[in-house]
Protein backbone atom coordinates (compact mmCIF):
# COMPACT_ATOMS: atom_id res chain seq x y z
CA UNK A 1 0.00 0.00 0.00
CA UNK A 2 1.16 3.22 -0.95
CA UNK A 3 1.82 5.39 2.43
CA UNK A 4 -0.44 8.38 1.43
CA UNK A 5 -2.70 10.46 3.90
CA UNK A 6 -5.75 9.09 2.39
CA UNK A 7 -4.66 5.91 2.59
CA UNK A 8 -3.62 6.28 6.41
CA UNK A 9 -7.11 7.93 7.11
CA UNK A 10 -8.88 4.82 5.47
CA UNK A 11 -6.87 2.70 7.77
CA UNK A 12 -7.19 4.55 10.80
CA UNK A 13 -11.16 4.50 9.54
CA UNK A 14 -11.09 0.61 9.30
CA UNK A 15 -9.38 -0.39 12.29
CA UNK A 16 -11.88 2.27 14.34
CA UNK A 17 -14.82 0.56 12.83
CA UNK A 18 -13.23 -2.59 14.29
CA UNK A 19 -12.75 -1.27 17.57
CA UNK A 20 -15.87 0.15 18.01
CA UNK A 21 -18.20 -2.61 16.38
CA UNK A 22 -15.74 -4.94 19.58
CA UNK A 23 -17.12 -2.22 22.10
CA UNK A 24 -20.87 -2.44 21.01
CA UNK A 25 -20.81 -6.58 21.32
CA UNK A 26 -19.40 -6.70 24.58
CA UNK A 27 -20.72 -7.85 27.35
CA UNK A 28 -19.86 -7.93 31.19
CA UNK A 29 -18.72 -11.12 32.08
CA UNK A 30 -21.46 -12.26 34.62
CA UNK A 31 -19.48 -13.33 37.05
CA UNK A 32 -18.53 -9.73 38.30
CA UNK A 33 -22.06 -8.19 36.50
CA UNK A 34 -24.11 -9.25 39.36
CA UNK A 35 -21.89 -7.23 41.83
CA UNK A 36 -22.13 -3.94 39.59
CA UNK A 37 -23.85 -0.72 39.26
CA UNK A 38 -23.45 1.63 36.23
CA UNK A 39 -23.91 5.08 36.41
CA UNK A 40 -22.97 8.10 34.27
CA UNK A 41 -20.34 10.55 35.24
CA UNK A 42 -20.30 13.98 34.54
CA UNK A 43 -17.43 15.25 36.39
CA UNK A 44 -13.41 14.42 37.86
CA UNK A 45 -15.10 13.40 40.70
CA UNK A 46 -18.80 12.09 42.21
CA UNK A 47 -20.00 11.82 46.00
CA UNK A 48 -22.42 9.08 46.76
CA UNK A 49 -24.21 9.84 49.75
CA UNK A 50 -23.94 6.37 51.48
CA UNK A 51 -26.59 6.75 54.41
CA UNK A 52 -29.21 6.84 51.78
CA UNK A 53 -28.44 3.07 50.93
CA UNK A 54 -29.22 2.02 55.02
CA UNK A 55 -31.72 2.15 57.41
CA UNK A 56 -35.64 1.68 57.06
CA UNK A 57 -39.02 3.04 57.47
CA UNK A 58 -39.78 4.36 61.29
CA UNK A 59 -43.35 4.04 62.89
CA UNK A 60 -44.40 7.96 63.01
CA UNK A 61 -45.12 8.30 66.68
CA UNK A 62 -44.74 12.08 67.87
CA UNK A 63 -41.82 13.44 65.29
CA UNK A 64 -40.63 13.00 61.96
CA UNK A 65 -36.80 12.07 61.84
CA UNK A 66 -34.18 12.94 59.17
CA UNK A 67 -31.15 10.95 58.07
CA UNK A 68 -28.30 13.86 57.38
CA UNK A 69 -26.86 12.38 53.66
CA UNK A 70 -24.14 14.83 53.89
CA UNK A 71 -22.52 13.02 56.66
CA UNK A 72 -21.52 9.79 55.40
CA UNK A 73 -20.61 10.33 52.13
CA UNK A 74 -18.10 8.38 49.53
CA UNK A 75 -16.03 10.24 46.73
CA UNK A 76 -14.96 8.45 43.90
CA UNK A 77 -12.29 10.01 41.27
CA UNK A 78 -12.19 8.81 37.62
CA UNK A 79 -9.31 7.67 36.64
CA UNK A 80 -8.16 7.71 32.67
CA UNK A 81 -6.53 4.12 31.45
CA UNK A 82 -4.95 3.73 28.54
CA UNK A 83 -3.01 1.49 25.80
CA UNK A 84 -0.76 2.15 23.07
CA UNK A 85 0.61 0.54 20.13
CA UNK A 86 2.00 1.11 16.87
CA UNK A 87 2.42 -0.18 13.41
CA UNK A 88 5.79 -0.26 11.40
CA UNK A 89 5.58 1.99 8.28
CA UNK A 90 7.03 -1.02 6.41
CA UNK A 91 4.26 -3.39 6.65
CA UNK A 92 1.95 -0.83 5.88
CA UNK A 93 4.10 -0.38 2.16
CA UNK A 94 4.06 -4.40 2.47
CA UNK A 95 0.35 -4.60 3.06
CA UNK A 96 1.07 -6.62 5.68
CA UNK A 97 -2.17 -6.01 7.59
CA UNK A 98 -4.28 -8.63 8.00
CA UNK A 99 -3.66 -8.97 11.68
CA UNK A 100 -4.57 -5.55 12.25
CA UNK A 101 -8.46 -5.51 12.40
CA UNK A 102 -8.72 -8.99 14.67
CA UNK A 103 -6.31 -6.49 16.88
CA UNK A 104 -8.32 -3.50 16.96
CA UNK A 105 -11.19 -6.26 17.79
CA UNK A 106 -9.60 -7.28 20.37
CA UNK A 107 -8.17 -4.04 21.72
CA UNK A 108 -12.02 -2.52 21.74
CA UNK A 109 -13.27 -5.64 23.72
CA UNK A 110 -10.80 -5.54 26.36
CA UNK A 111 -11.57 -1.75 26.60
CA UNK A 112 -15.09 -1.80 27.42
CA UNK A 113 -14.83 -4.53 29.57
CA UNK A 114 -11.76 -3.12 31.52
CA UNK A 115 -13.45 -2.05 34.43
CA UNK A 116 -15.27 -5.19 35.07
CA UNK A 117 -12.02 -6.76 35.16
CA UNK A 118 -10.81 -4.57 37.66
CA UNK A 119 -13.62 -6.01 39.99
CA UNK A 120 -11.42 -8.55 41.80
CA UNK A 121 -8.78 -6.10 42.16
CA UNK A 122 -11.53 -4.10 44.44
CA UNK A 123 -11.51 -7.19 46.34
CA UNK A 124 -8.31 -7.83 47.02
CA UNK A 125 -7.25 -4.44 47.87
CA UNK A 126 -10.50 -4.47 49.93
CA UNK A 127 -8.05 -5.92 52.97
CA UNK A 128 -5.78 -2.61 53.08
CA UNK A 129 -8.26 -0.12 51.49
CA UNK A 130 -9.68 2.74 53.44
CA UNK A 131 -13.65 3.38 53.34
CA UNK A 132 -15.11 6.22 54.30
CA UNK A 133 -15.43 5.00 58.20
CA UNK A 134 -11.18 5.20 58.05
CA UNK A 135 -11.35 1.88 58.52
CA UNK A 136 -10.17 -0.90 55.86
CA UNK A 137 -13.12 -2.19 53.31
CA UNK A 138 -12.73 -5.10 54.63
CA UNK A 139 -12.40 -5.03 58.54
CA UNK A 140 -13.42 -5.73 62.08
CA UNK A 141 -13.35 -2.17 63.11
CA UNK A 142 -15.93 -0.41 61.20
CA UNK A 143 -18.77 2.28 62.73
CA UNK A 144 -21.72 3.54 61.53
CA UNK A 145 -22.89 7.27 61.50
CA UNK A 146 -23.53 7.53 65.58
CA UNK A 147 -20.88 4.77 66.35
CA UNK A 148 -22.12 1.57 66.70
CA UNK A 149 -19.60 -0.69 65.17
CA UNK A 150 -19.36 -3.50 63.10
CA UNK A 151 -17.05 -6.11 61.34
CA UNK A 152 -17.03 -7.88 57.82
CA UNK A 153 -13.94 -10.01 58.06
CA UNK A 154 -13.49 -13.38 59.69
CA UNK A 155 -10.28 -15.78 59.52
CA UNK A 156 -11.11 -19.31 59.00
CA UNK A 157 -11.26 -22.35 56.41
CA UNK A 158 -13.82 -22.92 53.45
CA UNK A 159 -15.23 -25.88 55.15
CA UNK A 160 -18.76 -26.56 55.89
CA UNK A 161 -17.99 -24.92 59.31
CA UNK A 162 -16.21 -22.53 58.22
CA UNK A 163 -19.19 -21.82 55.43
CA UNK A 164 -21.86 -21.44 58.06
CA UNK A 165 -19.58 -19.15 60.07
CA UNK A 166 -19.03 -16.68 57.60
CA UNK A 167 -22.57 -16.57 56.21
CA UNK A 168 -24.30 -15.99 59.94
CA UNK A 169 -21.95 -13.68 60.35
CA UNK A 170 -23.41 -11.63 57.18
CA UNK A 171 -27.11 -12.32 58.04
CA UNK A 172 -26.48 -11.12 61.64
CA UNK A 173 -25.24 -7.94 60.73
CA UNK A 174 -27.29 -4.73 62.08
CA UNK A 175 -27.55 -1.02 60.48
CA UNK A 176 -26.52 1.52 62.58
CA UNK A 177 -30.55 2.10 63.39
CA UNK A 178 -30.02 -1.21 65.55
CA UNK A 179 -32.04 -3.21 63.20
CA UNK A 180 -31.28 -5.86 61.59
CA UNK A 181 -30.63 -5.71 58.08
CA UNK A 182 -31.86 -8.94 56.99
CA UNK A 183 -29.06 -10.20 54.43
CA UNK A 184 -29.29 -13.60 52.85
CA UNK A 185 -26.04 -14.87 51.04
CA UNK A 186 -26.43 -15.23 47.39
CA UNK A 187 -22.27 -15.91 46.54
CA UNK A 188 -19.87 -17.63 47.19
CA UNK A 189 -16.70 -16.10 45.64
CA UNK A 190 -13.52 -18.22 45.47
CA UNK A 191 -10.00 -18.23 43.53
CA UNK A 192 -9.15 -21.25 41.58
CA UNK A 193 -7.52 -22.70 45.10
CA UNK A 194 -10.90 -22.93 46.20
CA UNK A 195 -12.24 -23.52 43.00
CA UNK A 196 -13.63 -27.15 43.50
CA UNK A 197 -13.52 -27.14 47.46
CA UNK A 198 -16.56 -24.80 46.78
CA UNK A 199 -18.20 -26.57 44.18
CA UNK A 200 -17.87 -29.52 46.34
CA UNK A 201 -18.85 -27.72 49.30
CA UNK A 202 -22.10 -25.86 47.21
CA UNK A 203 -23.05 -28.41 44.13
CA UNK A 204 -22.25 -32.07 45.67
CA UNK A 205 -26.63 -33.23 45.71
CA UNK A 206 -25.21 -35.95 48.74
CA UNK A 207 -22.50 -35.79 50.67
CA UNK A 208 -21.00 -38.77 53.36
CA UNK A 209 -22.09 -41.86 51.41
CA UNK A 210 -25.64 -40.52 50.60
CA UNK A 211 -26.85 -37.80 52.96
CA UNK A 212 -28.23 -34.54 51.31
CA UNK A 213 -26.21 -31.72 51.38
CA UNK A 214 -28.49 -29.12 53.33
CA UNK A 215 -26.21 -26.31 51.37
CA UNK A 216 -26.68 -27.32 47.83
CA UNK A 217 -27.00 -24.50 45.35
CA UNK A 218 -27.61 -22.00 48.27
CA UNK A 219 -25.39 -19.38 47.12
CA UNK A 220 -23.79 -19.16 43.50
CA UNK A 221 -20.63 -20.21 43.16
CA UNK A 222 -18.40 -17.92 41.38
CA UNK A 223 -14.57 -17.92 40.43
CA UNK A 224 -12.21 -14.99 39.89
CA UNK A 225 -9.07 -15.93 38.74
CA UNK A 226 -7.19 -12.97 39.95
CA UNK A 227 -7.81 -14.53 43.38
CA UNK A 228 -4.28 -15.87 43.53
CA UNK A 229 -0.95 -15.76 44.71
CA UNK A 230 -0.50 -13.90 47.91
CA UNK A 231 -4.75 -13.64 47.63
CA UNK A 232 -5.15 -17.04 46.92
CA UNK A 233 -6.64 -17.50 50.53
CA UNK A 234 -8.88 -14.96 50.15
CA UNK A 235 -12.39 -15.38 49.78
CA UNK A 236 -16.15 -13.83 50.17
CA UNK A 237 -19.80 -14.69 50.54
CA UNK A 238 -21.91 -11.98 49.27
CA UNK A 239 -25.61 -10.45 49.45
CA UNK A 240 -26.83 -9.12 46.01
CA UNK A 241 -30.48 -10.22 46.26
CA UNK A 242 -32.81 -8.57 43.87
CA UNK A 243 -33.77 -5.94 47.32
CA UNK A 244 -30.37 -4.58 47.74
CA UNK A 245 -27.97 -2.40 46.17
CA UNK A 246 -25.06 -3.60 44.16
CA UNK A 247 -22.55 -3.41 46.49
CA UNK A 248 -19.47 -1.62 43.24
CA UNK A 249 -20.38 1.06 41.68
CA UNK A 250 -18.51 1.56 38.06
CA UNK A 251 -19.09 4.98 37.11
CA UNK A 252 -18.60 5.73 32.99
CA UNK A 253 -16.90 9.65 32.44
CA UNK A 254 -15.98 8.53 28.79
CA UNK A 255 -14.83 6.41 26.21
CA UNK A 256 -14.02 3.78 25.21
CA UNK A 257 -12.22 5.93 22.62
CA UNK A 258 -9.83 4.70 19.67
CA UNK A 259 -7.46 7.27 18.17
CA UNK A 260 -4.43 7.45 16.36
CA UNK A 261 -1.00 9.84 15.12
CA UNK A 262 -0.97 8.76 11.24
CA UNK A 263 -0.05 12.15 10.27
CA UNK A 264 3.29 12.10 7.98
CA UNK A 265 4.81 15.08 9.88
CA UNK A 266 3.50 13.16 13.31
CA UNK A 267 6.86 13.04 15.20
CA UNK A 268 6.59 8.87 15.33
CA UNK A 269 5.87 8.55 11.76
CA UNK A 270 8.54 11.45 10.99
CA UNK A 271 11.32 10.08 12.88
CA UNK A 272 10.68 6.53 14.07
CA UNK A 273 8.13 5.20 10.40
CA UNK A 274 5.66 3.95 12.70
CA UNK A 275 1.65 4.70 13.58
CA UNK A 276 0.37 4.92 16.70
CA UNK A 277 -2.72 3.88 17.86
CA UNK A 278 -4.10 4.32 21.42
CA UNK A 279 -7.35 3.25 23.13
CA UNK A 280 -8.33 4.39 26.49
CA UNK A 281 -11.43 4.91 28.55
CA UNK A 282 -11.79 6.86 32.14
CA UNK A 283 -13.93 5.75 34.70
CA UNK A 284 -13.87 5.39 38.69
CA UNK A 285 -14.76 2.22 40.22
CA UNK A 286 -15.24 1.07 44.37
CA UNK A 287 -17.17 -1.19 46.93
CA UNK A 288 -19.86 1.03 47.98
CA UNK A 289 -21.68 -0.92 50.08
CA UNK A 290 -19.25 -3.00 51.95
CA UNK A 291 -22.11 -4.50 54.43
CA UNK A 292 -23.10 -6.54 52.01
CA UNK A 293 -19.75 -8.47 51.65
CA UNK A 294 -18.24 -10.77 54.82
CA UNK A 295 -14.39 -10.93 53.52
CA UNK A 296 -12.09 -13.58 54.94
CA UNK A 297 -8.69 -13.78 55.11
CA UNK A 298 -7.89 -17.15 55.58
CA UNK A 299 -4.23 -17.44 57.70
CA UNK A 300 -3.54 -21.44 58.52
CA UNK A 301 -0.48 -20.36 59.85
CA UNK A 302 -1.92 -18.16 62.79
CA UNK A 303 -5.38 -20.13 63.04
CA UNK A 304 -6.29 -22.65 65.05
CA UNK A 305 -10.11 -23.35 63.60
CA UNK A 306 -10.46 -26.74 63.27
CA UNK A 307 -11.86 -27.62 59.45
Amino acid sequence: MEVTQGNMANLFTGLKGNFLDAVRDAKAPQDVADFVMEVPSTTGTEEYPTAALLGDLERLIDELSFTNLGEFMQSLRNVRYERGYSIPRDHVEDDNLGMYPLFATALGRRTATHPYRNVPNLFIDGFATAWIDGANVFSNNHAWPGGAEWDNLDNVPLTQAGFETVCQHLMERVGPDGEAMDLQPTHLIVGPTYWWRAKNLIQRGLVGGGNTNIHYESVKVVKWSRLRGAAERYWFVADQSPEQPKCIVYQKRSGPEFVSRTALTDEPVFTAERFEYKAAIRYGIAILCPWLIQAVEWDEDTTTTTP
